[in-house]
Formats: structure tokens, C-alpha cells, sequence
């Protein structure tokens, strides 16, 4: 119920050269790039992102979800991979009990799937509560950089999320895009649904699509 890394421990890396330095000294981190210019749809998420084995394992045994549609079943799958986990830890609104909440970071414009476990007992499998990919400012940030500014940026980072000490439904994920830092709080809601907000994404918008001199790359 608890995954606690270090407040400073990057959980997703965009830029590949600043991602190649994290797999260099971590077996823990895997990489997902493309080197495909031209692309329609959906892709999935890419970027260097680490891998928390504890989710994993319990995500493997908590069973999917099964829906009919003209006769046909289907498996719902609750995860798109690659994806980066960046919050793991039990929440607990106001008069209820606790949920595992799981946050993640996802597809080809990236934004947050939120999952709410309730934890298994000795009798009792650990159920889904509810899952859903959230709507954020997020994403659009992220791509701001590389459609406004010339030259080299230095992608984003999103760092593992901490919970609160202060309330025990909330949690904070440290982020940062380009150089500037973004305040990402998650609330965990009494109906065991998750709420996002972003309260300086107006003011790391603005200094997002401001010009700035051309950054040094990688050697």
C-alpha cells in the first residue's frame, strides 16, 4: 500500500539523451522511442520511465475486466504500455477507507490514467475500483516547447509522486517542462474517483511559449 522513492527520484524522463544517462546507471529504467517522423492515430507514450516491480506484480493479479458487444467478448484493457507509473500509495478520503491509488502517465499525447484498488484481504481478491484516463492541461503543455522554441529543450520530467502529510487524500507530483516547474495535486474524492488540478498551469503556460536562446545539446 505504500511506494515512497525519493522526492527526487525521476519516474519519467522525455528527453532520449537525458534518458540514455538514467539507463546508464539504473537497470530499473526502460526506454520507448520511435524512430517513425511521419505518424497518423494513436502511438504509445515515449520516453525513459522506471519501472515499479511491486505494481507490477500486483497488476498482474488482479483480474480484467469482461464486456459483450454483438455476441462478441472482449478483454477492457485499464492500462496502455509503455506507460510511466509516477504515484503509488494508499489514500484515504474523509471517512472512508483506504485506496491504493495508482497514477500513470500514457500515450502519444500524454496525459494521466488514474487507477482506485481496494486492497485484497485473506478472503478477498484486490478489486478495481475505478479507472479512467484524465483530462489535463498536461499534455499540450509538454509539446509546447518543441512547436514554440528553437533549437535543443530539455524535454519534461515527471518526478515520482509523494503523498501528503497534511491530507491524508492528497499527493503531489513534482514535474518539470522545458526549465519550468509544474504543480500537479492529486485528490482522492469520497466516491473513490480521482481529481487532478494543476493550479500554475495558466502562469508555466506562458513561460512555456516564451522564446528563449537555443540550448546546448548533447555531445
Amino acid at each position: 500500500m505504500t511506494y515512497t522513492p525519493p522526492a527526487d527520484q525521476i519516474a519519467y524522463e522525455q528527453a532520449k539523451w537525458l534518458g540514455d544517462q538514467l539507463v546508464a546507471h539504473d537497470p530499473a529504467y526502460r526506454q520507448s522511442y520511435s524512430d517513425v517522423v511521419a505518424r497518423s492515430g494513436v502511438w504509445p507514450l515515449e520516453g525513459t520511465f522506471r519501472v515499479v516491480d511491486s505494481w507490477e506484480h500486483l497488476d498482474a493479479t488482479i483480474p480484467l475486466e469482461k464486456s459483450t458487444f454483438r455476441g462478441q467478448s472482449y478483454v477492457l484493457s485499464r492500462r496502455y504500455k509503455p506507460c510511466a507509473t509516477v504515484f503509488v500509495h494508499a489514500r484515504h478520503a474523509p471517512q472512508c477507507d483506504d485506496r491504493l491509488v495508482i497514477i500513470e502517465l500514457e500515450g502519444s499525447r500524454p496525459d494521466f490514467n488514474a487507477l482506485v484498488i481496494r486492497p485484497g484481504t485473506l478472503s478477498r481478491d484486490p478489486q478495481v475500483l475505478w479507472h479512467k484516463r484524465l483530462e489535463t492541461p498536461f499534455g499540450n503543455m509538454m509539446q509546447a516547447p518543441s512547436l514554440i522554441r528553437n533549437g535543443g529543450n530539455l524535454g519534461a520530467q515527471v518526478f515520482f509522486g509523494q503523498p501528503s502529510s497534511d491530507d491524508p487524500a492528497v499527493f503531489n507530483i513534482p514535474a518539470c517542462i522545458d526549465g519550468v516547474n509544474v504543480q500537479i495535486i492529486g485528490h482522492l474524492l469520497p466516491d473513490d474517483t480521482v481529481r487532478i488540478d494543476i493550479p500554475n498551469a495558466s502562469q508555466a503556460g506562458e513561460q512555456l511559449m516564451r522564446p528563449r536562446p537555443e540550448l546546448p545539446m548533447e555531445n
